[in-house]
């Protein structure tokens, strides 16, 4: 849960719906990370402003977890996303942790706990 000193209820708003500060926010605006799990303050503002300061950086691709998100910027050359860089991946072997996240690294990852739970 997130600590109370750190959300704030919505003004005017007839329902109990709570915000993270602003200037929380902005102190986590400094966290990068492939994996939002990792984040200081799990909470929707937080995942968002994440996500949104990685898409504007061309990292299109994070993890929560086991589970990939994307975001489409229907550019298909960016350059660590592009099918050279594939191998990267596949050297890695399992896990797959150093390389960037991808649907690739969630698939292959994926692969190998299935080979794993026989």
């Amino acid at each position: 849960p997130v600590p109370k000193d750190v959300v704030e209820k919505i003004p005017d708003n007839e329902k109990n719906i709570f915000s993270v500060r602003e200037d929380v926010v902005y102190s986590t605006e400094y966290e990068d990370t492939h994996d939002l799990l990792r984040l200081t303050i799990l909470h929707d503002s937080t995942l968002l402003s994440c996500i949104k300061k990685r898409y504007f950086n061309d990292i299109i691709y994070t993890f929560i977890g086991a589970i990939v998100v994307a975001v489409n910027p229907f550019n298909y050359k960016i350059p660590w996303y592009t099918d050279d860089n594939m191998n990267k991946y596949l050297e890695e072997n399992y896990p797959i942790q150093k390389n960037l996240p991808h649907s690739w690294a969630c698939a292959h990852n994926t692969y190998h706990e299935l080979r794993m739970d026989k």
